[in-house]
């Protein structure tokens, strides 16, 4: 029986471990890029007092570049409107049910 228990919490836990493919933002002062393991999914770059957001998975109208998404007035909003563009499009390439494990890197930091 005590075996059982211990198997059981041990697969809990693993149930609880980060997501080793999700998404991580790493953060300067001037850029912010969100990334997998694989992919660059998009960034926010400042500018100014305000922050344009990119789609780093997704070409502009013309075909030549990132999809601008917008200009936000602070870096979470930004980075919201990037999680929100990309999701969608992660979600179903890998098949997660989650866009992010709330992992953070400050690259400051490093």
């Amino acid at each position: 029986m005590r075996g059982q228990i211990n198997r059981l919490f041990e697969k809990a836990l693993e149930a609880l471990q980060p997501c080793p493919d999700a998404p991580e933002w790493r953060d300067s002062p001037h850029v912010c890029a969100l990334a997998d393991s694989e992919r660059h999914l998009g960034h926010a770059v400042r500018v100014a007092e305000y922050w344009v957001a990119y789609d780093a998975i997704h070409f502009n109208p013309a075909q030549n570049g990132f999809r601008v998404i917008g200009t936000f007035p602070t870096v979470d909003l930004a980075k919201a409107a990037i999680v929100n563009s990309v999701s969608l499009s992660w979600l179903w390439a890998t098949g997660a049910t989650d866009v992010a494990c709330n992992t953070h890197l400050d690259l400051r930091k490093i």
